[in-house]
């Protein structure tokens, strides 16, 4: 299948880790599918080609009308994927979108953060300004056995990391390792499913599955 879209600009074409030539015609297909809803599951692997699908979720969840919001559970948004400018800068402007909202769940805290490439970092440091502060919304696993065991029971994986947002758009991580993922920018029924999952995980009152990070 062709598919002809405009030729994304990415900011700050400067950084330290700009999208290489080669990931510009994957990055125009992906926001082809964003942008028109595409009922479609594709795979999806590596970092560079993980941050065009979140640049897409945040971008597109971002310019709903009512606001959006999304849900990320990762193992510490180390940077990995946060090092591609397009990621971050698309991430800022989701949340300075009107009535946008970002709750996140991590394994652990990062060690070793490079601070201009850390999406923690930015997230935390973003949580504490006035403008920001109620749209971010912080937590870390406190039982990795009872969050383990709901994620294979209601996902069928062990490996697992996700973001799902309210706009039906999703990217499901299961193999962390080569950052192996089904996504998808029109998927309802996984959408629901996954966020089911983080819901569970995130609204505990009692630490059963996560704390706050403060």
């Amino acid at each position: 299948m062709n598919i002809f879209a405009p030729v994304l600009h990415f900011s700050n074409p400067q950084s330290n880790f700009p999208l290489a030539s080669p990931e510009f015609q994957y990055s125009q297909e992906l926001s082809y599918l964003a942008k028109n809803r595409v009922e479609k599951v594709f795979n999806n692997g590596k970092p560079a080609h993980a941050a065009i699908v979140m640049e897409n979720i945040f971008r597109e969840t971002g310019k709903c009308p009512k606001g959006g919001e999304v849900r990320i559970y990762a193992k510490n948004l180390n940077g990995e994927i946060s090092k591609y400018s397009n990621y971050r800068h698309s991430l800022l402007e989701f949340l300075l979108s009107q009535n946008t909202a970002i709750k996140v769940i991590i394994d652990e805290e990062p060690t070793n953060v490079v601070t201009e490439t850390n999406a923690f970092n930015l997230l935390t440091t973003f949580s504490k300004t006035q403008k920001l502060n109620g749209k971010i919304h912080l937590r870390k696993v406190s039982n990795p056995e009872k969050v383990g065991q709901l994620i294979q029971d209601q996902l069928q994986f062990s490996d697992v990391h996700f973001a799902v947002s309210t706009e039906n758009m999703y990217r499901f991580e299961i193999d962390s390792a080569l950052h192996f993922a089904e996504c998808s920018f029109n998927g309802p029924s996984m959408s629901q499913q996954l966020t089911q999952v983080f819901d569970t995980m995130f609204s505990n009152n009692q630490g059963n599955y996560t704390t706050p990070i403060v």
